[in-house]
């Protein structure tokens, strides 16, 4: 199974999730915004990404999302 993490709003993971639901792929959906992602987790992901990728490659650093996570 497949897990997608990501903001159900978002509309690229909306069509993410229509384009697994139409193909048959079983995926298990996290809702980043309902649930915060374990430190650990993400430096899992960011310690398996190939070069030149490094974490800013994988979080959103949009100013109102950081400005939402300096608030936390």
């Amino acid at each position: 199974m497949l897990n997608v993490y990501g903001i159900k709003n978002c509309n690229t993971v909306k069509k993410s999730l229509d384009w697994l639901a139409n193909n048959n792929i079983e995926f298990q959906f996290h809702d980043v915004k309902k649930n915060t992602l374990d430190v650990s987790l993400i430096s899992s992901w960011a310690k398996k990404l190939p070069e030149p990728y490094t974490w800013e490659n994988i979080v959103n650093k949009k100013r109102h999302h950081m400005e939402t996570v300096r608030r936390q």
